[in-house]
């Protein structure tokens, strides 16, 4: 798979280049991280007394409370792939975390942005499944959309629908190491002839651009290596995230907007990834 910022559309081939219409299923997929999310033009009469009344509405679901550093403006991450590292921009204010008891579930709202996460705490805790992920994102959005309304606080003016699968997957499962990235990600197939002087990788950061069916937004999809923090284990992490909007650019267009997202993604997971990898460790229906 080739492609960059201007580069084709993404299309739903299988490997063998047949369309495919159908969304995989897998018993144990290596997903551990979900975004949802929709970025707006700024609300700046949203300020900090604001969020504790909004915390009072949540609280008993999502009792911690924290600060972080706001995120980049759609405008200015063009081509790039969010990050958590610190910007410095003080309209935004500070982004509030609003978390679950055990963690795994995250409100995140800033002056221009609304995200909701789903995060794997319990190396047990099963992938929750992308209809129930929507429904819980879209009632706290409408919640939040009816705190904002009723308080006159501005309009929610849709810049960019966001949904983010992070995919780790540990050496052992899936991943046999770099020497053998081939195994996991065909496209990185390469000869190992001694002769050549670039021979077996120590790290990977591979990045690569698509547009979404129906010139609705980008598929990036992004792949590193590190290892896991919890026991040092070899990891490789498979992101894929989609961002856009509907051809209507309103809120109204959506449900569809992520429905057609997330097949985008899944379909771009079954083209990178081996199949073979896919139903043996992951059990792929």
């Amino acid at each position: 798979m080739r492609g960059s910022a201007e580069g084709p559309e993404f299309v739903v081939r299988g490997r063998k280049g047949t369309k495919t219409n159908t969304i995989c299923d897998f018993e144990k997929p290596p997903i551990a991280e979900v975004v949802c999310g929709v970025a707006f033009k700024p609300l700046q009469q949203f300020l900090a007394p604001h969020v504790g009344v909004l915390w009072s509405h949540l609280r008993e679901k999502y009792p911690d409370l924290e600060e972080k550093p706001p995120l980049t403006p759609p405008s200015l991450a063009t081509n790039k792939e969010r990050s958590d590292e610190p910007v410095v921009f003080p309209h935004l204010g500070p982004r509030n975390w609003f978390v679950s008891k055990d963690g795994a579930r995250l409100i995140q709202v800033q002056k221009d942005r609304f995200l909701h996460n789903w995060r794997k705490t319990d190396p047990e805790a099963m992938y929750p499944r992308y209809s129930s992920l929507m429904e819980e994102f879209r009632a706290n959005f409408n919640q939040f959309r009816e705190f904002i309304d009723k308080r006159a606080l501005g309009l929610i003016e849709p810049m960019e629908f966001e949904l983010t699968y992070v995919n780790v997957i540990p050496e052992g499962e899936g991943y046999q190491g770099l020497a053998n990235i081939k195994a996991l990600f065909p496209d990185f197939g390469r000869g190992q002839d001694p002769q050549r002087l670039l021979l077996e990788p120590v790290g990977i950061n591979w990045t690569t651009f698509y547009r979404l069916p129906e010139q609705q937004g980008k598929l990036t999809i992004s792949i590193n290596d590190g290892t896991r923090k919890t026991d040092g284990r070899p990891i490789v992490r498979l992101l894929l995230s989609a961002r856009g909007l509907p051809s209507d650019g309103n809120l109204k267009g959506m449900d569809v907007w992520f429905d057609s997202a997330r097949h985008s993604i899944v379909s771009a997971f079954v083209n990178i990834v081996s199949e073979d990898v896919q139903i043996k460790d992951w059990g792929r229906k």
